[in-house]
């Protein structure tokens, strides 16, 4: 197969997944107003801050449901970490381009603010505390839904998350002010069917892309949980109740996306160049390179881009040839 006719395929199987892309975010994104409009209303159940485990420890009420958000901080600490500045490694990169860790980062502060506002919802459950509990997890839906959309087409990037942060955060506001739950649970329930939709449906640029399912299962678990609070509680003696059980497996599902953000890599079947790309070379730490015009430049991260501004072109056949010409004419210095 000829580099133009490479460059044509490539091209069209990325046109397909932008469109599947924008097909599946557009249904995201209106799905919770189709459910204000044709569903029934229905108000928050009263039932539902009444929580099995009421014993307290050190004046605090509700002690196990409100400790067990701390591993929420402290997952929540070590993705953002990592999505800001442990994301490039020697091996390999977690994101091809800076823009596509927004989407994750603002999963990792949804989950770290989540540690807060339900903290502080379990420590005095009532509908407007709740808000605070929402919020951060609408904004933790919103991130992981676009992160998983932009891996496989990083056009857009920006507008998406935007998008789905707005709509996210917005059912909320729209609970809280109308009363009415459902476009809350569909946006929460769409989002989530959204990144498994897109797993399955549309190819990822990166390998492990397939611990999505291991993390919605583990979510699935989690949520149900939550609806036999009471039923685990007793049926485990008092010792732990199923809401406290539900914040662990939730956090168990946000520690899988970070595994998989730190495992994967470019895919070897979606890992050519695309034109928003740049051509990426690792060296050995203690070499330094000199470079025509004799121009010396030291290692001093994992990946170094020596032909970033000068060789951005659309055909990426000549665009690696002219790399590899390049590479030939180096002179390693030890």
């Amino acid at each position: 197969m000829n580099t133009s006719t490479s460059t044509a395929s490539s091209r069209k199987a990325e046109e397909s997944s932008t469109a599947r892309i924008n097909l599946l975010a557009l249904g995201a994104l209106i799905a919770p107003w189709l459910a204000a409009w044709l569903l029934p209303s229905f108000a928050q159940p009263q039932a539902y801050h009444d929580y099995a485990d009421q014993r307290a420890w050190l004046g605090l009420s509700h002690a196990a449901d409100v400790l067990s958000n701390l591993p929420f901080l402290v997952v929540g600490a070590l993705g953002l970490h990592f999505v800001l500045h442990g994301w490039r490694t020697r091996n390999h990169d977690a994101f091809s381009d800076r823009r596509e860790a927004w989407p994750y980062a603002l999963l990792f502060v949804g989950v770290v603010l989540t540690a807060f506002g339900s903290a502080w919802y379990h420590a005095q459950p009532n509908d407007t505390t709740l808000v605070w509990d929402r919020l951060p997890m609408a904004l933790g839906f919103a991130g992981l839904v676009a992160g998983t959309l932009t891996d496989r087409a990083p056009q857009r990037i920006e507008q998406l998350l935007l998008a789905f942060a707005i709509v996210g955060t917005t059912t909320v506001f729209y609970w809280h002010a109308s009363e009415n739950l459902a476009p809350y649970l569909v946006m929460q329930v769409g989002f989530m069917a959204t990144a498994l939709i897109a797993t399955a449906w549309i190819t990822s640029r990166y390998t492990h892309a397939n611990r999505v399912y291991l993390a919605a299962g583990l979510y699935a678990i989690a949520m149900i949980f939550e609806r036999l609070d009471h039923q685990v509680y007793a049926l485990l003696g008092g010792w732990i109740s199923g809401h406290t059980l539900k914040h662990l497996f939730a956090c168990a599902a946000i520690l899988v996306i970070l595994s998989m953000l730190r495992a994967r890599r470019l895919s070897a079947r979606r890992g050519a160049l695309s034109e928003h790309e740049e051509p990426r070379m690792s060296y050995p730490a203690h070499y330094s390179l000199e470079l025509r015009p004799s121009r010396c430049v030291r290692w001093q991260a994992s990946c170094y881009r020596p032909f970033s501004n000068h060789y951005r072109r659309s055909d990426r056949g000549v665009q690696m040839n002219e790399v590899r010409r390049q590479l030939s004419t180096m002179k390693v210095i030890e």
